[in-house]
This record gives structure tokens, sequence and C-alpha cells, in this order.
């Protein structure tokens, strides 16, 4: 019992701590637009334009339209593949989905935007990480897991990604 209460409690440690990075790298995002030539995804979203479908996706989302919602945010991320704030709640909806490619896949589509120069990359590396071992491809998982990790020792996807390998791989002490 101890120790299944000392597990719950680090995973609601990990789980705030996500949610209080996330917040505050959307609030980056939010303040710091790209430059038109920053943008890389050829996206037709203006600005002003993105803080509206984000209400929009959050409207949709809170009503039950998960698809629509999910439609807005990759609108979001063609235009500014950086908005680590449309790629998460993109990311969540997917995984409550149970659409697990589409998991992979957001992050693969948005991933030439960024490297270990952008800040909040090791978030990205486990959004990524998490993706791949949902769709069974263990040793990709594992690199970027581990990789996040190594950038951000509490960021809870690539720790879940981690651990969920070692379990499906029957690898319990690693």
């Amino acid at each position: 019992a101890a120790a299944l209460a000392a597990l719950a409690a680090s995973t609601a440690l990990a789980a705030s701590t996500a949610l209080a990075a996330s917040t505050a790298l959307a609030a980056v995002a939010v303040r710091r637009r790209p430059r038109h030539s920053e943008r890389r995804g050829g996206g037709r979203v203006a600005a002003g334009m993105a803080e509206r479908l984000h209400a929009d996706a959050m409207n949709a989302w809170t009503n039950g339209f998960t698809n629509q919602a999910l439609e807005l945010w990759e609108d979001i991320l063609l235009a500014y593949p950086r908005d680590i704030l449309a790629l998460r709640l993109a990311h969540h909806g997917y995984f409550y989905r149970g659409d697990s490619q589409n998991l992979r896949d957001v992050v693969f589509r948005v991933q030439h935007a960024w490297d270990d120069q952008v800040p909040g990359y090791g978030y990205v590396e486990g959004m990524q990480a998490f993706g791949l071992e949902e769709t069974h491809s263990y040793v990709q998982a594992i690199v970027k897991g581990h990789s996040a990790v190594k950038r951000i020792p509490k960021n809870p996807w690539a720790i879940h990604a981690v651990a969920h390998v070692y379990e499906m791989t029957e690898s319990p002490k690693e």
C-alpha cells in the first residue's frame, strides 16, 4: 500500500509538473509568434487567427466535438509548427480518441521545426517517444524517451513511454 501511495504521489507530481511546463511553454508560444519567414508549414493562419482557432478548438472540445477540435489544432500546427499548446492538445486528443497512429504522427508532422535549440524540445521528444511506444516502435521509443528525460528529467510522457517499453518487452529491471 505504501509503494502504491508513493507511486500515486510521484505520478501526481509528474502530471502537475507537466501541466505547469505546458502552461509556461504555451505562454511563451502565444507571446512570441514566429515571423512569416520562420513559418515552415505553409498554413495560412494569421497570428491573431491562431489564438481564435485555439479558442474555437477548446470550445469544440468542451462540447464533445473532438474531431473538430483536432482539425483546428492541426490547422494551427500547419501555420505554426512550434505552437507547443496546439501540439500538446492535439497529442492529448489523439490519445483520448485511441488513435495511436496520429498520436505518433502529429509530432512527426511538425518535427522539421524543432531541434535541441528550441525551448521545450524535450517535451516534444517525450510526446514523440510516447507515440512511438504506442505504435510498437520500441527501439525508437527508448532512444527518444531517454533523450527527452536527459533534457527534462521530470518529463512525464518520456518517463511513461520508457516504462511502457520496458513493460511491453518484459524488461522491468531496466
